[in-house]
Order: C-alpha cells, then structure tokens, then sequence
C-alpha cells in the first residue's frame, strides 16, 4: 500500500480493550479518549473527503466492540448496514458516519504502546 498524501491518513492507537469490551474507563461514552470520539475526531482532519475512499480498518477485537456499540446504541452515528458482497450474496456491514468499518487480522492487540 502506498500513501500518496500522508494527510489522508490517520492512527488511533493505544486503545485499551477490556476498556473497550466493557465500555468502561477509557472507553466509557462520557470519557474523551472513547473509540468513537476519536474517530470522529480522525474524520475531520481529513482534508476532503471526496478524495480516493475512506475506511476505518481494525482487527476483529476491536471490530466487534464496534458492533457491539452499534446494537447498544440508539445514535445513527454507528450503523449496521445491508448490502452484497462481491459474490451477491446478501450481507450486512459496519459503518461509522457513513465511512465502512473493516476488519483486517493482521492488526494485532499485543503492540507495544506508542508513547
């Protein structure tokens, strides 16, 4: 992969996972460093949107606390839409403010912490 603009790109590290699964401490809705607030936050330092197609991409730990946030919730900020896969068959997806939340596996939870 290939990063043509370092500008359109944006890390969230350091989130802490039974925080996130337990939607406690640094994950709690009302706290400032909740996974959702800080994806926000990395949508707007995008500089436009409408360049290439914005993705969200985490591993499945993660991936699932997000699903589990878009089932808790009343908000529309999380979504769990419906759509085909690339073969037509009927599946249903992640997306947060519209922006698809993918999972990828080689995005571990065992990195060091970034300081």
């Amino acid at each position: 992969m290939v990063v043509k603009d370092w500008r359109y790109v944006v890390r969230i590290c350091n989130v802490d996972i039974s925080d996130l699964l337990g939607v406690t401490g640094t994950q709690a809705n009302t706290a400032a460093t909740s996974l959702v607030k800080l994806m926000a936050r990395a949508l707007y330092r995008i500089p436009n949107m409408a360049m290439g197609r914005a993705a969200f991409y985490m591993n499945r730990t993660v991936h699932s606390g997000m699903a589990i946030s878009a089932l808790d919730k009343s908000q529309s900020v999380l979504n769990i839409q419906d759509g085909l896969s690339q073969f037509g068959s009927a599946q249903s997806y992640l997306t947060f403010l519209g922006v698809p939340l993918r999972k990828v596996d080689a995005l571990l939870n065992t990195e060091s912490v970034v300081s």
